[in-house]
């Protein structure tokens, strides 16, 4: 029988882990700043970044052809219009407004009624305070007499 021999994944992840580790190794010399950050995590998203950013442009040049499973992805966006506006996006939009409109609404006729029940502070203008005022100092002359 043949010793046991670890399966093709694990010699990749190895393989990896011994890459990342220098690529960190590297990223801290070069930059000691990034030795500040636990598990070297900055480095870890920065790698990522740069990656993805790689990957996108050869896919934007052909250089590279993106996987077959996304093929519907690209006909989807050959049927769009794109000088046209993305209206779903502008639906969704004018939805939050107008939900925002409609609670606004709410909330200021159920202020208006607790005011009409008393259950509120009613809130009084200047103009309507003189006129009050006004109205009360007449009515205690009336009372004087």
């Amino acid at each position: 029988m043949a010793p046991h021999q670890p399966d093709n994944r694990q010699t990749q992840n190895i393989f990896l882990m011994d890459v990342k580790a220098k690529l960190f190794a590297a990223a801290r010399e070069r930059h000691p700043i990034l030795a500040r950050y636990h598990n070297d995590w900055a480095t870890a998203e920065i790698a990522k970044q740069y990656v993805k950013n790689k990957r996108n442009n050869a896919y934007k040049n052909g250089w590279l052809e993106p996987p077959a499973k996304y093929s519907h992805l690209k006909a989807n966006a050959a049927k769009r219009n794109p000088s046209a506006p993305r209206s779903r996006q502008n639906k969704l939009a004018n939805a939050k407004i107008a939900k925002k409109r409609v609670t606004a609404k709410k909330t200021s006729t159920s202020k208006k009624a607790a005011v009409k029940k008393g259950k509120a502070k009613a809130v009084v203008s200047d103009d309507e305070d003189e006129e009050m005022s006004d109205a009360e100092s007449e009515g205690a002359m009336e009372e004087d007499d």
